[in-house]
């Protein structure tokens, strides 16, 4: 007899970049492997044989917490970013991301983390660190400090806050800790296009492009997005891709401003 499985959704899995989360990784492993190496490009591939991600569709709609998901870092990893991380560390959440999975990036084995959005209210203009722990706040403070400083050393520019633009901070703060580990990472921001269940979808690709490069520009580098940033040997790559609701990849036609 099949497996009767009841799959409960909220209201937020059936619209906006959830809904689009949920349906790219939602098929056969060569599928969403398939779509998640299209996103990514040249610069780096998801095999479908030993490559992980999370979620894993509308069955499996669990997101990733770096610090505490067991399925991509290992014991003694996930220790350090909590401690980098965290000062009061029990039950305490690290970011959940939209899409965490293993890939190959130049040969190497790395993350891709993906942020996703489909509409202008989720580029939160009021976004600042909700922890109510003092020890916990001034910790991430120093963190984000930490790797913007880091940043600025291989590409001036950077002004990572715990108060501003928080979440956009976090991705790439979060991104530099993991490629000081020796781990290689590619951050997308994703747009999923014509999300027309939401109020103010993004409509293009120049749309998604221009509505980032404006958010970040006073915490990241314009000219930052699509370069290969390295930590010593290991890579990062801050990538803006428009997806829309067949998976083709799109781009606006002109890099940066």
């Amino acid at each position: 007899m099949a497996e009767n499985r009841r799959v409960v959704f909220s209201k937020n899995h059936l619209s906006g970049s959830r809904l689009g989360c949920l349906e790219l990784t939602s098929g056969s492993r060569k599928q969403v492997a398939a779509r998640l190496s299209n996103i990514i490009g040249s610069f780096g591939e998801v095999d479908p044989l030993k490559h992980k991600w999370m979620p894993q569709g509308f069955l499996d709609k669990a997101e990733a917490q770096l610090g505490r998901t067991k399925t991509f870092l290992s014991d003694g990893q996930r220790k350090q970013v909590l401690k980098w991380w965290l000062a009061r560390r029990k039950g305490i959440q690290t970011p959940n991301w939209d899409i965490v999975s293993d890939c190959t990036i130049d040969g190497r084995e790395g993350l891709l983390l993906v942020e996703a959005k489909a509409h202008r209210k989720e580029l939160k203009e009021d976004d600042s660190c909700s922890s109510t722990n003092e020890e916990n706040l001034e910790r991430i403070a120093r963190a984000i400090r930490e790797s913007s400083d880091g940043l600025n050393r291989i590409f001036p520019g950077w002004s990572l806050s715990r108060d501003e633009h928080y979440q956009l901070c976090n991705r790439w703060a979060w991104s530099w800790k993991l490629a000081t580990m020796g781990i290689p990472v590619i951050l997308i921001y994703a747009g999923f296009l014509n999300a027309n269940e939401m109020r103010n979808p993004f409509k293009s690709a120049r749309d998604w492009h221009d509505a980032v490069l404006n958010y970040a520009e006073n915490y990241v580098p314009v000219k930052a997005w699509e370069q290969n940033l390295k930590i010593g040997e290991i890579q990062i790559h801050g990538l803006i891709r428009a997806i829309d609701r067949e998976w083709k990849v799109c781009k606006a036609k002109k890099i940066g401003r």
